[in-house]
């Protein structure tokens, strides 16, 4: 995109603070996780910086699960408009004895929409220290369910829900549907 995707501005908001309204009921315990504080300080809420610096996506699961005090945490793509609480409380719900609870859509998991128990801080670092940084590459290590679409489909009526911005292309499409009445 070239710009910062999360301050994007859809209708009244920027995605963020969609993100941060889809949330917000799930927890008391909201965090950003980012190295650059400075732009997300209107969101009133903490910002924690990665303990790896430069490792990606592997090292912000790996800050949001040192930091917080919770046993169940939710990890959320700051570019994912269309989430729903209902969908969020359905995704939560399904972690049961799992260590992680991914959905997938299409052929691909969705690991910055999920719920991770605290215990799989283990694997990240144990992945972190191979400087294998997929966000995958600890699955094999833990309890992982994974949500195929069609258990998850019924909360995604419009085909958005999970439907992140990555292009241009991405974001008008988004601007179009949220001006639409």
């Amino acid at each position: 995109m070239g710009r910062n995707k999360a301050l994007l501005e859809l209708g009244e908001v920027t995605v963020i603070e969609r993100v941060v309204a889809a949330s917000k009921p799930l927890s008391n315990e909201l965090f950003v996780v980012a190295d650059d504080h400075e732009p997300y300080a209107f969101l009133d809420l903490p910002v924690i910086g990665d303990i790896h610096k430069g490792r990606g996506p592997l090292a912000g699961l790996h800050a949001a699960l040192s930091h917080s005090s919770l046993p169940v945490i939710g990890v959320l793509a700051c570019d994912l408009p269309f989430l729903t609480t209902d969908f969020l409380c359905y995704l939560k719900s399904q972690l049961g004895s799992f260590e992680a609870v991914l959905p997938r859509v299409e052929d691909h998991l969705q690991p910055l929409c999920a719920f991770y128990n605290s215990s799989c801080i283990k694997a990240v670092e144990a992945a972190l220290r191979r400087v294998d940084l997929s966000m995958d590459a600890f699955h094999r290590d833990v309890n992982l369910k994974i949500l195929e679409q069609t258990e998850w489909q019924d909360y995604d009526p419009d085909g958005t829900l999970l439907a992140n911005i990555n292009r241009t292309s991405d974001y008008e499409r988004a601007r179009t549907l949220f001006a639409e009445p």
